[in-house]
């Protein structure tokens, strides 16, 4: 295992050991009070593990995604220009007005689509598209 994994589950090792009691004490309860066999225990046992590993899969699934946000998430989006930049104008970003300049300071219309190229401050560097998908 990768040391990301060992240091999710060292993480989660509180719940998974609370997990476990809470497995021993029902699986002593359905011995004791209700007679259940050995083998009946086993295999409730067997399957509350393999639910608890699967909880740990997911939790471990989903600490590898890297989040996306911020510039990342702008780079490389596809926009419509709302105000002619010349070499500034606005675009709109999910809903929002950003003060935008072209990569090589041209002329691009209003209702045009440019591609986010990068960031700065609070500028977008973009460039016109020849082809845009209704993105």
């Amino acid at each position: 295992m990768s040391s990301k994994v060992l240091g999710i589950i060292v993480a989660f090792i509180d719940e998974i050991a609370i997990a476990l009691g809470i497995l021993a004490v029902i699986l002593y309860f359905l011995y004791t009070y209700y007679g259940f066999s050995p083998l009946a225990m086993t295999s409730i046992g067997a399957i509350v593990a393999v639910l608890i590993a699967i909880v740990i899969y997911k939790v471990v699934k989903v600490h590898r995604v890297k989040p996306k946000a911020g510039i990342e998430e702008l780079k490389g989006m596809v926009v419509t220009v709302i105000e002619d930049i010349n070499p500034y104008g606005k675009v709109m970003v999910f809903g929002e007005i950003w003060k935008a300049r072209s990569v090589d300071n041209s002329f691009i219309g209003k209702g045009e689509r440019v591609i986010i190229e990068n960031v700065d401050g609070l500028t977008l560097i973009v460039r016109k598209v020849k082809y845009a998908k209704n993105l």
